[in-house]
């Protein structure tokens, strides 16, 4: 999945081996020099639980280098 910028209360949606799955990003938790990490709820078709949500930043993605 990709993620051009993840905000606050923002809602995902991805397809996987998994089925379903529903992301909702609550508030970040830490931003570093390579990534941001979020606190989120995934839901998927059985349940929701809270989870880390780490998105690169633009920068880093940017880089084919890396």
């Amino acid at each position: 999945m990709v993620v051009e910028r993840a905000q606050r209360g923002q809602t995902m949606t991805d397809s996987s081996s998994q089925g379903r799955l529903r992301y909702e990003l609550h508030e970040c938790v830490d931003t570093g020099g390579m990534a941001e990490v979020f606190r989120a709820s995934m839901t998927s078709d059985l349940r929701t639980q809270t989870v880390a949500f780490k998105r690169l930043l633009p920068h880093v993605a940017a880089d084919p280098k890396l």
